[in-house]
């Protein structure tokens, strides 16, 4: 299966699961606002669109020193944003509007492993279908090419 840019897809699935009152997807890829949307978000196409300070926990799932800034900017104040990215140029983190705001930033891989029993209990009783976010089954050697053509990451946020 081949579904690249599965993290912020899946964090709107598994947000609205759980009850998050706003659940905010903001790509300018149709096909995946789309499955976004299937999942129950509200979806935009730029991430400039958003309001400042809105979400008390946003995700940047873009892998690009723009979407960091626009997660950091969306998050609010005393809120928790998450960058599953990784950078290969230097990101601009507003220092100071975080500290003022009591923002905290944590980046690194997803691991679900201290909540894999609620994860496997959503996935179970079919509140979050994983396979929404697959586009094709390819075989194994053309992986490779499918992957370099995946265009960048989304923005979630959830309220």
């Amino acid at each position: 299966m081949a579904g690249g840019l599965t993290h912020g897809l899946y964090a709107c699935a598994f947000a609205v699961a759980l009850g998050s009152s706003d659940v905010v997807y903001a790509d300018s890829d149709a096909r995946r606002r789309a499955i976004a949307e299937s999942y129950g978000a509200r979806t935009v196409e730029n991430a400039g669109e958003l309001d400042a300070g809105t979400f008390p926990v946003t995700v940047d799932a873009s892998a690009h020193p723009r979407g960091l800034t626009a997660a950091l900017r969306a998050t609010a104040p005393g809120g928790h944003c998450h960058s599953v990215g990784i950078y290969f140029e230097p990101a601009k983190v507003p220092l100071m509007s975080m500290y003022m705001d009591a923002v905290t930033l944590t980046t690194g891989r997803p691991d679900i492993t201290p909540h894999l029993p609620a994860v496997l209990s959503l996935l179970a009783s079919g509140q979050v279908d994983p396979t929404r976010v697959y586009s094709d089954t390819l075989a194994h050697e053309d992986l490779p090419e499918a992957l370099l053509g995946l265009p960048a990451k989304p923005l979630v946020l959830f309220g």
